[in-house]
């Protein structure tokens, strides 16, 4: 397994409106202020986020629908 801790958090308010359930154009049209607020707060979590990523590569069999076949035989559904 490989930990990787360098990495460029890229990501703009209307995808953090979107992980909210909002729809950021509707927003941007009738709540400026609030879109205004959510850009704040993305700015600021900026300071308070050290993200760290742990992964491992596994060979792949096959893509079946939506199953993908490892090599050692595990199935994985999505």
């Amino acid at each position: 397994m490989e930990l990787q801790q360098s990495l460029d958090l890229i990501f703009d308010v209307d995808a953090v409106l979107r992980g909210q359930g909002a729809d950021a154009e509707v927003l941007r049209a009738r709540r400026p202020g609030l879109v205004r607020l959510a850009e704040e707060a993305m700015q600021e979590s900026f300071s308070l986020l050290q993200p760290k990523v742990v992964y491992q590569e596994f060979a792949t069999e096959s893509v079946q629908h939506e199953r993908l076949i490892l090599n050692n035989g595990l199935m994985l559904n999505s």
